[in-house]
């Protein structure tokens, strides 16, 4: 069983334990579904950890359908990121028809020229149909792809899963992702085939400089951020397979 962390604050890696946890993929904003890091935060994570680092490669919040000057700056954070230890990219990019852009396939040639892996984000899971967007992930050669079944939680979609591992070639990871917790995993791993689990485990945490005189934040609960919950790692970490 492979356990993958999601990452926004450098100081949760050192709540990581030295094993269990398989990958980490390093994120910013959070609140916003996750964008591009920092290459100061990416630098400081492979300072800070050993557990191979996947990157998100998002240039802004509201959807996947990027514009080619968009797109242009994917491509140069994925060749400056690529020059550093990190494992994989994570990116994902739609047309105007919500199905997998051709576009793709340049960022995941980008990746494989620089040795890195390319995994196709949850944009998967916003697009149309099924089974288009299976064929598309196996003749783009992703490497690995993020997925809650298209449904909000992966729990709520175990048929789609399943289809989804059946169908996808078996050198491609599938990786389920949204809700996963240690009460799901077993069941998931059991009613789909699926061994790759991704997972925030995720809490808020007060920030008082959130708000004083002009408010900054686009959080639903303004004083808040979000950091791993020590406890639910551990609980995570603890399921046997």
């Amino acid at each position: 069983m492979i356990r993958e962390i999601l990452i926004e604050n450098i100081y949760d890696i050192l709540k990581l334990p030295k094993s269990n946890i398989q990958r980490i993929e390093l994120n910013s904003a959070l609140y916003l579904g996750g964008l591009t890091p920092s290459i100061g935060k990416i630098r400081k994570a492979l300072d800070l950890s050993n557990i191979p680092i996947a990157i998100m490669i998002r240039p802004r919040a509201g959807g996947f359908i990027y514009s080619e000057l968009e797109i242009e700056e994917m491509k140069r954070d994925i060749l400056e990121i690529g020059k550093l230890n990190v494992e994989a990219f994570v990116f994902g990019i739609l047309d105007e028809n919500l199905s997998l852009s051709d576009k793709n396939k340049e960022l995941i040639d980008l990746c494989h020229n620089l040795g890195k892996k390319a995994v196709l984000s949850r944009a998967f899971d916003n697009t149309i149909y099924l089974s288009e967007s299976i064929e598309k992930v196996n003749s783009f050669k992703f490497d690995r792809i993020l997925t809650s079944g298209f449904k909000e939680n992966a729990t709520d979609s175990l048929e789609n899963l399943k289809y989804i591992r059946d169908k996808i070639n078996k050198n491609i990871g599938v990786v389920a992702a949204s809700g996963i917790s240690d009460k799901n995993i077993m069941i998931i791993s059991e009613k789909t085939g699926i061994s790759e689990f991704h997972a925030s485990l995720k809490k808020e945490r007060f920030e008082k400089s959130n708000f004083v005189n002009v408010d900054f934040s686009y959080l639903e609960n303004k004083d808040m951020i979000y950091e791993l919950d020590e406890k639910k790692l551990e609980r995570f970490i603890g399921v046997k397979k």
